[in-house]
């Protein structure tokens, strides 16, 4: 199993092409996740998009809490991690997903964590 937590290189071509999306994007499709934001990690606190998240859903081999369509899709992946690739399925966990706070060193730009 140690084999599974040592670090490998990344190949200079992945996600290749791709870059995260930007605010105004987030919150035109999904909507603000909170009332106020601060540089701290917390909770969602705007209720229209509280309806919107599911809390302590099991994902396989630990349980989460995010914008629901987020949660699916990770739960579809990881039942493709599952019958692919058993032995890393079973050493994976989770720090968390759901976060509400600026980007880091910022006080205007929403984290994406935080959707």
């Amino acid at each position: 199993m140690s084999k599974l937590t040592n670090l490998i290189p990344v190949p200079n071509n992945i996600n290749e092409g791709l870059r995260g999306t930007n605010n105004t994007l987030m919150l035109s499709l999904l909507g603000s996740p909170s009332d106020r934001y601060t540089r701290r990690c917390s909770e969602p606190t705007n209720k229209k998009f509280l309806k919107q998240v599911v809390w302590g859903k099991n994902v396989g081999p630990f349980k989460v809490s995010g914008y629901k369509l987020a949660v699916d899709s990770l739960k579809k992946v990881m039942k493709d991690i599952k019958q692919q690739q058993p032995d890393v399925y079973t050493v994976l966990s989770s720090a968390g997903m759901l976060c509400s706070r600026y980007v880091r060193g910022s006080r205007s730009s929403i984290s994406n964590h935080s959707w």
